[in-house]
């Protein structure tokens, strides 16, 4: 796992959880950027130090439909801080589909029934055990009440 700093993190982190969020693909947002069709994807991979450079923040902010300061971390501190893990969200860890599906509620996107497969194209979901992972988080939001199971799909009132 390579290590970036806390800063590039944050950024990574919040650049990915809004396109979750907003069904925005990693291929769709590098050619948005000018940039080639894996560009984001190789940002988001922990296999490597790539990052975004801070001339890109404001493209990505008008993209994600947010603010630059709304991708920067609260109360950040210089940057002396020590490197770090770089740990993406990962639709395979439940707390990370956690806070993308509740995005999504605040979003909107549950305002009208969504059928599993809807979700699980919004998302951008490959693999088994990111399918896995999205069913026991809706299941665990539709026991808390936050979502609705209604004719195989989950909607949000």
């Amino acid at each position: 796992m390579k290590k970036i700093a806390p800063l590039s993190l944050s950024i990574i982190n919040q650049v990915r959880l809004r396109r979750l969020v907003q069904g925005i693909s990693a291929r769709f947002l590098s050619l948005w950027l000018k940039h080639s069709e894996a560009y984001v994807s190789n940002i988001e991979s922990s296999l490597n130090e790539n990052q975004y450079p801070p001339h890109e923040w404001p493209k990505l902010a008008e993209m994600l439909k947010c603010t630059v300061h709304d991708l920067l971390p609260e109360g950040q501190s210089d940057s002396t801080e020590e490197l770090v893990n770089k740990i993406v969200i990962s639709l395979s860890n439940e707390q990370d589909v956690f806070l993308v599906l509740e995005g999504m509620i605040a979003f909107g996107f549950f305002a009208e029934l969504r059928k599993l497969g809807e979700i699980e194209k919004h998302l951008f979901i490959e693999k088994a055990e990111q399918n896995d992972t999205l069913s026991k988080v809706l299941e665990a939001l539709t026991s808390v009440g936050k979502l609705q199971s209604v004719n195989d799909g989950y909607l949000h009132q």
